[in-house]
């Protein structure tokens, strides 16, 4: 089983994860895609599958920004018009969330708005994905850290293609004061190895259900999760608890990894699902709590292709408050200079406006000190890069959730309402290889897939393409 690739730097990581299991303790994720054909890939009913949306927006919902000196009236005016409703107001930008009617669509809305003297802008809500020497003892697989020529996961790496941080470690292993905003999938902000180093709102009394510091959130003590608005930003997938660790892990403690903060405290916003999908209005919602909150910076390890101007007014006041916006650059093997990925190409000046002189676009690179052939690239938007294979972190323990699993074991067949097609179709059910009992889906059970291969397995129960077969480019 093939699992997509994942870059980290001291701030960032980008991994999406195909397949994953609830496992304890520290983690390893690899995987380099290559120009050349590559070993079969296997889905089986123990899997728990990310699911890709067939669109890349939320159906029935935009969102709009009128022109500030516009009377209440005429934005309640203009929704009406439609059968529009509000869901939420971001103030500190002016943009607004709505649903739209049914039988109208997105786009119709878009233009609707946007032939709106009134209106500044209108788009759809996007998605984003995911995308000193320490007694720890887990240390000596940190090659990103302190690398030796040491063998991780069978790769021999190049000694010094590190981030030297035993050198920094000599000056400071961070600071508590140091607060890092992780938007993503949440954090297991129980683990032992985040011991003293999950952010606290010293304004929140816990449990009493009132919102002690009026910000909106009741006792958000350790953070928020945006997707079931509570205030428990558990991570359910285990993204965001492995960008965490790669970040401010415990250091010195004795157990476990090390971070490169030893000390920093990390604030966990959870917007991200348990596929790792997110909405570009809780991410603006993330990022205006970390800054309210008083992060100093946000770790961003999410992304897609599509520009959005409300992403980049909340992003440009985040650089307004001294925040720093630290993105991935991508795990397309694409160049950013030719085509965007965001947020980390608002580093430059894109369609949704000027460049922002807070956001460091960070790319990936391997333990011999090459470019990761996964990552994205671009000489002018992707500022600097970092180590982010075969890389080792935190996990959560028992808190993953299953977001879709079938059956492959009944038969020799696929299931009922399964289907494949593409370029180079090669699925089938096998016996060859099974994570479960007897039979796994596979992408080329006969062997390797053909270079240039585009092929889909798609469940017509779930609607949607699970990304499972990504051939060659």
């Amino acid at each position: 089983m093939r699992s997509k690739s994942t870059a980290f730097t001291f701030l960032t990581v980008l991994p999406a994860l195909a397949f994953v299991f609830g496992l304890t303790g520290s983690q390893a994720e690899t995987d380099q895609p290559s120009k050349t054909p590559r070993s079969p890939l296997w889905v089986s009913d123990s899997a728990i599958v990310p699911i890709r949306p067939t669109l890349d927006y939320v159906p029935g919902e935009v969102l709009v920004k009128f022109n500030p000196l516009k009377s209440p009236f005429t934005m309640e005016n203009a929704a009406t018009q439609i059968g529009a409703n509000e869901i939420r107001t971001f103030a500190n930008i002016g943009v607004h969330q709505m649903t739209i009617p049914d039988g109208m669509t997105v786009e119709q809305a878009v233009r609707y708005y946007q032939n709106n003297p009134d209106v500044e802008f209108a788009e759809p809500n996007y998605y984003r994905h995911k995308l000193v020497t320490p007694n720890d003892p887990s240390f000596g697989s940190l090659w990103g850290l302190h690398n030796t020529g040491q063998t991780v996961n069978g790769t021999a790496g190049t000694s010094d293609a590190d981030i030297d941080a035993p050198d920094a470690w000599d000056i400071t292993t961070g600071a508590s004061s140091v607060v890092i905003s992780v938007i993503d999938s949440g954090v297991a902000w129980t683990h032992p190895d985040f011991a003293g180093n999950i952010w606290t709102n010293t304004g929140e009394t816990a449990g009493d259900g009132v919102d002690n510091d009026g910000n909106g959130f009741v006792d958000d003590v350790r953070g928020w999760d945006f997707v079931t608005s509570d205030n428990d930003p558990m991570d359910v997938d285990g993204h965001g608890t492995h960008v965490a660790g790669t970040i401010a892990a415990s250091g010195n403690n004795g157990a476990g990894i090390t971070g490169v903060m030893w000390t920093a405290q990390i604030m966990p916003l959870r917007f991200l699902d348990a596929a790792g999908i997110g909405t570009l209005a809780n991410e603006i919602a993330a990022i205006n709590y970390a800054v309210a909150k008083g992060a100093k910076i946000i770790n961003a390890s999410f992304g897609a292709n599509t520009c959005a101007v409300s992403e980049r007014a909340a992003i440009a006041l985040a650089n307004t408050a001294g925040v720093l916006f630290v993105a991935a650059a991508g795990n397309d093997g694409t160049n950013n200079d030719v085509t965007p990925h965001f947020p980390s190409s608002y580093s430059v000046a894109s369609a949704c406006g000027a460049a922002l002189a807070n956001v460091i676009s960070v790319a990936a690179t391997g333990q011999n000190d090459a470019l990761a052939s996964f990552s994205n690239f671009g000489a002018a938007s992707v500022q600097v890069a970092a180590p982010g294979v075969n890389t080792f972190s935190n996990k959560p323990s028992s808190t993953l959730t299953t977001v879709y699993s079938e059956n492959f074991d009944a038969s020799a067949m696929l299931p009922s309402g399964w289907t494949t097609g593409g370029t180079h179709d090669s699925w089938g059910v096998t016996t060859m290889f099974a994570a479960s009992p007897t039979r796994s889906l596979g992408d080329s059970p006969a062997g390797n897939y053909l270079n240039n291969t585009n092929s889909f397995a798609l469940s017509a129960s779930f609607s949607t393409l699970i990304r499972a077969a990504v051939g060659s480019r």
